[in-house]
């Protein structure tokens, strides 16, 4: 309690918070680098060393490939978070997609390897998403169906897909006006095809 991010703002070139007397900033728009960065912060803290110094470097860090990366294609700001996939990660890249300004959309894949609490599991991803307001959900894999449910029971915007072609026609006939796209998944659900596809479209239509 001693030790917490005050007043974070969050925009599409990234997350800025306060610690102590300290403004923080971080060029990734994710909640999970917040809680990454205070346990870095304390651990450093707790050895005596100036937390201060890394949080100034910080401000330099580039996402890789997967990992909340942003890439922006005409009207589109896509968040790439498709490396890997569970239900802290999950809730997390939702709770972050919900603070942007506009237009939100989430498409989501499966969970795995999550054992007999899959489907409750799911359940919850499905209930957040109509709470916290996602304008449009995408839901993709067995899984999957199971948090389109509960969004659809709650009154959310939802649709379900159980072929990866039947999710990319749709996502290359969204309106093209400005709007948020994440995109998450566990990795053998391979998102990231979902990406290339509407990249490929968009940049084709900017090209002509």
């Amino acid at each position: 309690k001693d030790f917490s991010a005050r007043n974070i703002k969050i925009s599409k070139e990234g997350i800025s918070f306060w610690i102590e007397d300290r403004k923080v900033y971080i060029p990734i728009p994710s909640l999970a680098v917040v809680e990454n960065a205070l346990c870095s912060f304390r651990i450093l803290q707790a050895l005596g060393l100036d937390w201060k110094e890394l949080s100034e470097s910080l401000e330099n860090f580039h996402p890789v490939e997967g990992r909340f990366r942003v890439v922006e294609v005409g009207a589109f700001t896509i968040i790439d978070d498709t490396y890997n996939a569970n239900p802290p990660s999950m809730r997390m890249a939702i709770k972050s997609l919900s603070l942007f300004d506009g237009f939100k959309i989430a498409v989501l894949g499966d969970m795995l390897e999550l054992g007999e609490n899959s489907e409750a599991y799911h359940r919850e991803i499905g209930q957040l998403c109509c709470k916290l307001g996602i304008n449009l959900c995408f839901f993709y894999g067995k899984e999957m169906k199971y948090a389109y449910e509960e969004c659809k029971k709650k009154g959310g915007n939802c649709m379900f897909f159980e072929r990866a072609e039947d999710l990319i026609k749709a996502l290359l006939n969204l309106d093209k006006e400005k709007s948020f796209i994440l995109f998450k998944g566990s990795r053998g659900m391979r998102m990231e095809k979902f990406i290339e596809a509407l990249m490929d479209n968009l940049s084709q239509g900017i090209g002509g």
